[in-house]
């Protein structure tokens, strides 16, 4: 080797040593600018993180997050191959942006069906170079009892002490849940951006059974294979899903937040998620309770085993049945996930079931029917709607429950509710179902979400166990379908509840009586005769959207009947009336308020789309009533100018348009979601009298684009004008990349507003 290629090969070493100081240094150099505790840069260095999100990539975010990562392991327990628990193992790292905001100063904990907090450790980190560590003795532990279901819950919170602009926070967590992860759809985001989220759930693994030889069938079975996707909403794409023996992973990067309100979607239409779900299912059967001598044989289970494993201190053959059924006995039987019949009819049939055969419930519509029928015999459609006012006005209907962990309530807290009068979204249809049930009134039922979780039409094509959060029956009459829910007091029987409008929903039903003989047939497992496979459903399903556009039913109609006063004024006298969810809305918003407080909100809705105008006085009629239409007046007064032609009077004083101020309150929103499509009409009535004339009127106009139509009529006779504006929006949902087109759509409509007014003068004999 010459000297050329030996300073050559120390040259490369200098160049590699350099470049791993590099990499070694470079965190220690971002962080070493802000003065971080030096535990931040091993911290980082163990998560393998660069860098700092800066400033400016939390938008207006109160935080941002560095690092989003769970690990969820299942476990088998030691007595069944039921007993499946997971720990979720979690790292999470934030930049705090504004504290001013109060959730950036407190950390909650959710502790519902909790075995155990393994490990739970907090370090935040000051930018002065200070750090504050805390510890599982540091939470607080609080009971609380759910307000609906009656249940009591344990959650631990921990305050942040003396957070600041850029204190960054370190949660490092392990807590032990006593229920498997069989199915989960997660939603991504969340109030704060994320910069990288990762999860992982692992396969179960079996821990702490015993080497017996009845063990061995059930290590064979409950190994489940997993059908995982995953959606980037940012990138529209579907993300990988990284498949090993062990489980399944999936990252996102860059995962933006996401807020909702009002008028935008809500974030279950726009947030990325991850979803999955087992592909069979291996359950206990409750009805089946006989264990036959040759499956004991079969098991081969010593006797002494019996004894020793004993798990409840009940006599021996109680114990050795426990045992037994804890082993994997023929109590057990296999469904699929392959189809939304099987989905539903695993979740769903044994509650629709035990309504069929409650006695609370047969009782409670027996006592409604005879009621009833003091005034006379009733058609099934009126039976249907009094039993609909019944739930709707005396029943009180909780609007967001918290009710994440149950998919399908119990028979008993049915019966509670029906008790107590109290209800959810979801168990109000269930119990309307049950009394219909019991009044001889065949209906289905759909399941689906409140528009403040999801809206528009589900993926159908993927059967997986879904979350619905409410529930409304389907009733046909003729060849009418009515899609009846009593949980809001302010819809009328028929009419549409704004809470599940455009929801998707999916409609079950009993199958009738010659297919369910085939419901219940099974077939025994080829390689584990004690295991039984269903081979039918007994419930059948079909989807259905409710409808998003129907704007006939949904109106907002003003009448204005302007007479001119001296000198240069005019009065107005306004008279809206509504029908469908504006009517709804409405009746809704007054009947959360105190009779004072209601005057002040009709003054309020009316100044709202008001200009250069004063509201004098207001009434209003209907509200306290569903037989009657609700009905809002007012009369409005402002000056006229007054020119050289005569009296001007503008038609800009009064617009329903200013009502959609939601579109320019935030240009950047990601999407814009009108709650609901309706038509607004308002109609100007002016009558001059024997002592004025009409000079100028207003243009007719019709404007038509794919984002709505509005249109403008003139109607003249000797004395009396008539200026009929009418607009719809055309669509409900309006990306960012099409918002520009309704806010232009807007301004057109205002722009015609703004050349709009009326010329008067007065009679050349009054003038004398």
């Amino acid at each position: 080797m010459n000297w050329k290629e030996r300073r050559a090969i120390r040259l490369s070493s200098i160049v590699v040593m350099l470049m791993l100081y590099t990499l070694g240094m470079g965190v220690s150099a971002v962080f070493a600018a802000t003065h971080y505790h030096r535990a931040m840069t091993k911290r980082f260095r163990e998560l393998d993180l660069k860098t700092i999100p800066a400033r400016e990539n939390g938008a207006d975010a109160s935080a941002i997050v560095i690092l989003e990562e769970i690990t969820d392991r299942q476990y088998y327990g030691y007595y069944s191959m039921w007993d499946v628990t997971h720990i979720e193992e979690r790292n999470r790292i934030w930049k705090v942006l504004d504290p001013s905001e109060e959730r950036t100063g407190w950390l909650e904990v959710d502790l519902a069906d909790t075995l155990e907090i393994v490990s739970f450790k907090v370090n935040i980190y000051y930018p002065d170079g200070t750090m504050v560590k805390l510890r599982k003795a540091d939470l607080r532990l609080e009971n609380y009892r759910d307000s609906i279901t009656g249940e009591r819950y344990q959650r631990g919170l921990l305050l942040l002490p003396g957070i600041v602009a850029d204190t960054i926070i370190d949660l490092s967590s392990a807590v032990h849940y006593d229920y498997p992860k069989h199915w989960e759809k997660m939603y991504i985001q969340g109030p704060d951006p994320i910069d990288l989220f990762r999860y992982t759930l692992t396969r179960p693994v079996f821990h702490r059974l015993a080497p017996t030889r009845y063990y061995e069938p059930v290590t064979q079975l409950c190994i489940p294979t997993y059908r995982f996707r995953a959606y980037d909403s940012n990138k529209r794409m579907y993300v990988p899903v990284h498949e090993t023996p062990e489980g399944h992973t999936v990252v996102f990067n860059n995962v933006p937040a996401c807020v909702g309100s009002d008028h935008s979607l809500p974030c279950g239409n726009t947030s990325s998620f991850i979803e999955y779900n087992v592909q069979e299912l291996l359950v206990k059967n409750p009805l089946d309770t006989v264990y036959k001598p040759e499956y004991k044989q079969y098991m081969n289970i010593p006797a002494y085993l019996t004894e020793e494993l004993k798990p409840y201190p009940l006599d021996n053959q109680q114990a050795k049945e426990n045992v037994l059924k804890s082993a994997g006995s023929p109590a057990a039987y296999r469904i699929s996930f392959y189809t939304w019949d099987f989905i539903i009819d695993y979740f769903y049939y044994d509650i629709l079931e035990s309504l069929t055969k409650s006695k609370k419930f047969r009782e409670y519509a027996e006592q409604l029917r005879a009621a009833e029928e003091q005034s006379g015999p009733k058609g099934q459609l009126d039976r249907a709607r009094i039993l609909y006012n019944h739930l709707s006005q005396s029943f009180r209907c909780y609007r967001s429950p918290d009710l994440s962990h149950r998919y399908a309530p119990t028979i008993k807290v049915l019966e509670e509710s029906l008790e107590q009068k109290t209800v959810t979204p979801l168990t109000v249809g269930l119990i309307y179902w049950g009394l219909l049930y019991h009044s001889d009134i065949y209906s289905r039922i759909g399941f689906g979400f409140t528009r403040d979780q999801f809206s528009g039409k589900f993926d159908r094509q993927y059967p997986v166990p879904l979350h619905f959060n409410a529930a409304l029956v389907v009733l046909s009459h003729g060849r009418e379908e009515h899609y009846l829910y009593p949980g809001n007091k302010y819809v009328r029987f028929g009419d549409p509840a704004p809470e599940l409008e455009n929801a998707d929903l999916l409609v079950t039903y009993f199958r009738p009586k010659d297919l369910l003989r085939h419901a219940t047939n099974t077939r025994r497992d080829v390689l584990h005769n004690f295991i039984e496979k269903r081979e039918y459903p007994r419930l059948t399903t079909y989807w259905v959207q409710l409808p998003a556009t129907a704007p006939e039913m949904h109106t907002c109609n003003t009448m204005l009947e302007i007479s001119l006063t001296d000198p240069g004024q005019f009065k107005a006298r306004a008279t809206t009336r509504f029908s469908g969810h504006p009517e709804t809305e409405m009746r809704q918003a007054l009947g959360e308020l105190s009779g004072p407080e209601q005057s002040v909100f009709v003054r309020n809705w009316f100044q709202q789309q008001l200009t250069d105008c004063e509201v004098i006085s207001v009434e209003f009629s209907g509200s306290d009533s569903l037989d009657r239409p609700l009905m809002f007046e007012a009369v409005l007064e402002t000056d006229l100018d007054q020119t050289e032609t005569g009296l001007k009077v503008p038609l800009t004083f009064f617009s329903q348009k200013k009502l959609f101020s939601f579109l320019w309150e935030n240009p950047f929103k990601t999407t814009i979601f009108f709650p609901y499509l309706s038509t607004m009409e308002t109609t100007f009535t002016l009558k001059v009298g024997s002592n004025w004339h009409i000079v100028d009127t207003p243009q007719e106009v019709t404007y038509s684009t794919p984002q709505g139509r509005f249109e403008q009529h003139v109607f003249q006779s000797e004395d009396t004008l008539i200026v009929t504006r009418h607009f719809q929006v055309s669509q409900y949902l309006f990306l960012r990349e099409s918002q520009q087109f309704i806010r232009s759509f807007f301004e057109t409509m205002f722009a015609h507003e703004q050349s709009d007014w009326i010329t008067v003068t007065r009679t050349r004999c009054d003038t004398e």
